[in-house]
Formats: C-alpha cells, structure tokens, sequence
C-alpha cells in the first residue's frame, strides 16, 4: 500500500491511486467425445457389404472469457462404418426361409418360415452338465477293463444331408465325396481350398455353408470335416482331474490350420490360425507329452514340421525340420518325433533335442501313426492294412493284413491307457466306402470287431448299436481319450461331433424300455415324426421338424434337445404343436405328439441324468398307456 498517495511538483499537486491488473484471458476448452452411436439402422445387404452412419457429440467445457480464444470446430461428428454381411431372403412375413428338402424315405418336404422370436439365444444354450463321478469326468476310466458305450450328445449328432436346415447344406456331402475319394494329394488339396471359401460363409447363407468349427456355446452349430482331432489331458501331475467347464476336452486342427477347442461344457473356441502356405494343407499334429507348452503340426505337401510353443500369446511358430517328402501323420513318444512319409512310405524318427534323423521302417501306401503302451509304432496304410514296429529295431509285426483297396483317409487311435477297454485297443475308421461308416476295433489278442456294438437301440444318447450315418458318415477320425472313458468320432458328412462313453454296470442309462420303438433311428416312431413334421405328412402338408432342428437336436437354429426339453412336458408339446420355430402349425393329439416328445427328451442329458422315469412321467402325463 502507499504510504503517502499526495506528492507536489512545480506547484503542483498530484495523487497516486492503485490501479489492478488486466484480468488473464481464459480460451475455450472442448470437452471429450462421447462414444459413437449410430443414428439409423444397417443399410440392406449388397455384395456382402451393409453399412450405417455413427454420431458422436461434444460440448464444451469451459467457455472463453476475458479475451481468451473461441472454441473451433463442430460439436457432432458423423461417420459411415461398413460390416461384412449376408443376405438373408426374407419371405414376404419377413422371416427366414429355411428350405425342407429331405429326400429320405422319399418325402418332399415343403418349405418352412422360422420365426426368429422362436429360436433359443445364445444366453439360452445349455451346457454340458452331465457328470458321472465327483471328479467332474464325463466318462469314467474304464481301467483297462472290456465295457460297453453309449452316446453322450456333448455336441449333438447331426448329419447335413437330409436331416438338417438343407438351405446350408445343399450338395455339401457331395462337395466333400467328390473332393476325397482315392487321389489323396489332389483332393486334399481341394478341401484346403474349399475350407479358404467356405468358411466365409454364414450359417444362414444358402450357398456353401460354413466347414471350419463354428466358436460359440453349445447348440450352435459345430462343423468338422477335415480335422484331426486328439484328447485333450485334464489330468493334473498329482493325478487329480481338472474341473473347469471351460478347459478344453478336445483339440482339433484343421486342414487350413486353424486350431480349436471343443470345450467340456459343450462350447467351441478358436485358439489359433496357424501359418500354412497357400499351396499346402496340414494332416496332423502331435503334443509333446515331456513338455506341454509345446506341439508339432505338418506342413504337408511342403515336407516341413512345424514347431509351437505355447509359452505366449499369439503362440511362436518355427520351422523344426524339412525336406522330406508328403507328410501325412506325426506322433511323439517320449523325446524322438515319428513322421509318415506317405511319397515314399518311409516312417522317419527324429530326435528333438538335435534334429537327428533315421528311417526305422517302411511301409507301401503307408498313411497314419498311432503307438502302444509300450512305445510301439501303429502304421496304418491307405488300404487298412497295420503293422506294429518297435522303434529301436524296425521289427515288424502285422496287426491287419486285411487290405480294403484304397479308402482315400485312413485313420487309428490305439488305447494306451485303457481309458475306454482293454489296454492297447485299436479304434479304427476308413474314409469312403459303405463299410467305414464304424468304429472298428482290434483288441490286444488280435481279435477284430467290427465295429462298436451294444444293445439294440440306436439313440444319440443311449445305448449305441452301431456308429453309422448320423452318427459318422463317411467316418474322417477317431479320437479315445487319454483320461476319461470317451471316443470321439466324426465324419464327412457328420455336421457334429459324436462322442462314446464307456458304460459301466452302476451307469444310470436305463434298462431297455418295453415301448421301445419310440427310439429306433430307421423304424422309430419317434424320429419319424420328426422328419415327417407330424401325421399331415402323407399329404406333404407340413415341413419337417429335422429341418429346424436337425435329427439329433443341434443345427443352425442352436435348438438341442436340451434346450427342448428344459422347456418342460407342456412347453414342449405346444412348442411342437405351434410348428416348433417355425410357422406352420401341427395341431397333433396327445397320442401323436407324444412320439416326437419321447424321441427328444430320450436324446437329452436330463435322460442320461433321470434314466427311464422321464420317459415314464412323460406317458403319463400324455395319457399313453
């Protein structure tokens, strides 16, 4: 402050006064974008593209003042984003047109209009939850001991000719018939190239429908042909069983490299898309026991093994050996990797550590290995033909000297740890042909079964009579499980995967039933009603049910038998009735609807759970005598 404001100059007076600053100019300052919105719906579908116009707003946030600049610049922004798409012909309710075009038996079946409102979502999709022990197995270890097996609809058994949503699946099995009948090197080469094609293509597309595994929760549709597949170890070091639903159960690779896993809850996921040259294709991989981490898979027209480690995320993939000639299989057993040579029939050991090399044995038209308890070779020829060979010495013993002629694929699985039977089972299948639609087995003595046979059913999740035609068409591979009591198969023309579990004297699936006929796949009742879309059928006057759901409850709507059954007795029949997803009413009586309700709930975990007495309450509540 100062002290004397008054001060005289020639006379004079003048006063001080204090005079404040200029005020400090303040510029305007923008808040932050909101997120984009978008402002309208996606445009039509055109050349598989569909786009919509997003927004995004502004406001400021602090005014200028005092001088201070302008906040520049808008306060909405708007921008165009684009989407793959598929188009989607809509009938003129505005629904989804699902072709009915079932040949077998001979019944056209006319179209249907799946009303979306009426499908399960993916929220909806019930898991897997069947278990038969504490430990959270789904089979038990058979421990080496000779047993039965049943189907355990884990995924849900389809088959994509005739018995499924045909508008996906039109000419598929012919697709694959076609490319994979005797010349193996040419036609495999056209399924990779078909995978890079088709699996571009949306469930709901009426063009080629979607070949790789399909990732989602269980219901959805999973496809697999073209796959190798092998059990996936939950087993800890302590020998305690792992019980998280989300581990996988199986890993599956397929021909264009892409690695999945199909989920003990019933799920699919991707893992990775493996590198494989565009004029090549991969026919096996194998898991290196010693070390977990890692796993080798073939680079097959190319002669290459490819190395991966799983030590992080995305996985390192390095070229470990080359310079051989087609690979068509590979297994490790303990440090040394096995290769079949099929150009040459050689089947090579290489030693991981160094890369060492050697030819231990040859085999002609050599295709697949597999190994013994004891580290025995299983080398599987084109023609079927096997022989068992001690690495050490190349000596050589024959297991099948029963030649098939050429099947084109050829594949074994030797049960080495007597998860599903006795020790050293070999489960075999062969691709092409009316005979491959088994398992086959060879037991330990060399007695050869063949195929898996017990009771005289044949439900997806009953007794198996037989593995045949919507449980493995044109059989691609088999898989036994190294913990649990499990064999997977699938085959060309199988949209799902099948799973056998072994059956043991305390399994809850109930004794044979006395109404019987309800269940049979050809003469049942139950499954024809299905087909026939209920007793309007002579008349071709309603669409199949298949159509919607396929013959084992999985299809490209995601409806199981689960799903249906969970809907309860009266749900269901009125879910039947209503034209299930579809638009066309049945209107059938108790005694009619009640064989489609008794077929579905039979194919259901609560089945394999409850045993007998579900089908019993349901004739019950029916009034079938």
């Amino acid at each position: 402050m100062i002290q004397d404001p008054f001060f005289t100059i020639d006379g004079k007076q003048y006063e001080i006064k204090e005079v404040a600053a200029p005020p400090t100019p303040v510029d305007c300052v923008w808040g932050p974008w909101s997120a984009w919105t978008p402002t309208g719906d996606w445009s039509p579908c055109v050349n598989g593209t569909q786009s919509r116009t997003e927004q995004r707003t502004r406001t400021i946030e602090t005014p200028a003042s005092n001088g201070g600049l302008p906040c520049e610049g808008p306060t909405t922004e708007t921008r165009s984003v684009s989407q793959a798409c598929v188009v989607i012909p809509p009938d003129p309710g505005g629904m989804i047109v699902a072709h009915g075009n079932n040949f077998k038996h001979d019944y056209w079946l006319p179209s249907d209009n799946l009303d979306p409102a009426k499908l399960p979502t993916p929220e909806q999709a019930i898991p897997w939850t069947a278990k038969v022990n504490a430990a959270g197995a789904l089979a038990n270890h058979a421990g080496g001991v000779m047993r039965s097996f049943r189907s355990l609809p884990i995924y849900g058994n389809i088959t994509p000719y005739g018995y499924t949503v045909p508008g996906v699946f039109d000419s598929l099995g012919k697709r694959v018939q076609n490319q994979l009948v005797s010349n193996f090197g040419t036609d495999m080469m056209n399924a990779r190239n078909a995978l890079k094609n088709w699996s571009k293509s949306d469930v709901t597309d009426a063009s080629p429908g979607p070949f790789p595994f399909r990732a989602g929760p269980r219901g959805h549709l999973i496809l697999s042909p073209y796959n190798t597949v092998y059990g996936h170890s939950s087993r800890f070091s302590d020998g305690t069983m792992s019980t998280n639903p989300h581990s996988p159960l199986f890993l599956a690779l397929q021909a264009d490299g892409l690695m999945q896993g199909l989920m003990r809850d019933g799920s699919c996921r991707h893992l990775m898309q493996l590198p494989i040259p565009d004029n090549s294709y991969t026919n096996d991989f194998a898991q290196w026991e010693a070390n977990r981490i890692v796993f080798f898979y073939l680079d097959s027209v190319n002669g290459k093994v490819m190395k991966v480690d799983r030590t992080n995320t995305p996985w390192e993939v390095t070229t470990f050996a080359e310079g051989f000639g087609l690979l068509t299989s590979c297994k490790v057993i303990g440090q040394n990797l096995y290769l079949m040579e099929r150009s040459t029939g050689n089947v090579w050991e290489v030693v991981i550590a160094t890369g060492a090399r050697r030819v231990i044995t040859w085999m002609g038209a050599g295709f697949w290995l597999d190994y013994y308890s004891n580290g025995d070779l299983l080398v599987m020829a084109e023609d079927s033909r096997m022989i068992r060979v001690t690495p050490e010495s190349g000596v050589q013993t024959v297991v099948n000297s029963s030649s098939m002629g050429n099947r084109g694929w050829v594949q074994c699985s030797v049960d080495r740890h007597g998860t599903c039977g006795l020790v050293d089972t070999v489960y075999w299948v062969t691709f092409t042909g009316n005979s491959n639609s088994h398992v086959q087995r060879i037991l330990p003595d060399g007695t050869k079964l063949p195929y898996i046979a017990h009771g005289s059913g044949n439900m997806s999740a009953g007794e198996s009579k037989w593995v045949a035609e919507a449980h493995g068409h044109y059989l691609w591979t088999v898989a036994v499980h190294p913990d649990e009591g499990l064999i997977y198969f699938n085959g060309a023309w199988s949209g799902q995967p099948g799973v056998l579990g072994v059956a043991h004297e305390n399994d809850p699936f109930p004794a044979p039933y006395p109404y019987k006929d309800v269940f049979q796949y050809e003469s049942g009742v139950g499954v024809n009603m299905l087909m026939w879309g209920g007793p309007q059928r002579l008349l071709g006057q309603v669409p199949s049910f298949v159509c919607q759901i396929g013959a084992y409850g999985a299809s490209a709507t995601g409806i199981t038998f689960d799903y249906l059954t969970s809907l309860g007795y009266e749900g269901l029949r009125n879910w039947l009735n209503s034209g299930g997803a579809g638009s066309v009413p049945r209107n059938m009586t108790n005694a009619e609807v009640y064989f489609p309700m008794a077929y579905i709930m039979a194919n259901s975990q609560q089945h394999l759970v409850q045993g007998r007495k579900l089908i019993d309450d349901l004739r019950a509540f029916m009034g079938v005598v």
